[in-house]
């Protein structure tokens, strides 16, 4: 007994219609079975206009010059870590060389963390940027001009000072860079 569909002018023999469609079902079956093993990963890069400037340098000043010290800036340029040995009493200060990559004005928060107890951090601009407004215990909001291009006039000076009863020591402190819309 050959049964067919006639479709059109043509005719499609049964058996093959529904082997047809027995394949896409378990094809569909298969599917949802296999799609929570099934990953993969594609790269994407996204950037913010306000950064450190890592053609300068993070500057640590205030201690000998023998004290060790080290300053690094992450792969995103929106973040850093200044490390460096003092003594009780010191007044340290780190200097973060901004770069604002945007056709116009920016403003930013700086989120510092890593701080010790007895150690009190205040933050001044130098240059070009406006005041640095503090808005939380260890966050300040600054403004930061278009038209600065890469030159260092415009520098955030972190201001670290250690009171008279902390032990010596190595420090570390680090700090982000975000753009801040209003």
């Amino acid at each position: 007994m050959k049964r067919a569909l006639k479709i059109g002018k043509k005719a499609i023999p049964a058996w093959l219609l529904v082997m047809a469609l027995t394949l896409a079902g378990a094809g569909a079956a298969v599917g949802t079975v296999l799609a929570p093993k099934i990953t993969g990963e594609i790269p994407v890069t996204v950037s913010q206009a306000l950064l450190i400037d890592k053609s300068g340098s993070i500057y640590i000043g205030g201690l000998p010059s023998t004290a060790p010290k080290i300053a690094t800036v992450d792969d995103s340029g929106a973040a850093f870590t200044a490390a460096f040995e003092a003594c009780n009493g010191d007044l340290v200060t780190i200097e973060i060389p901004l770069v604002n990559n945007a056709n116009q004005n920016l403003y930013g928060k700086l989120t510092l963390w890593g701080i010790p107890k007895g150690v009190t951090v205040d933050v001044d601009p130098i240059g070009e940027i406006n005041s640095a407004v503090r808005i939380g215990k260890y966050e300040w909001l600054f403004n930061v001009p278009y038209n600065l291009g890469s030159s260092h006039d415009k520098d955030l000076k972190i201001t670290i000072a250690l009171a008279d009863n902390m032990k010596p020591g190595f420090y570390e402190i680090h700090g982000k860079i975000e753009p801040v819309n209003f």
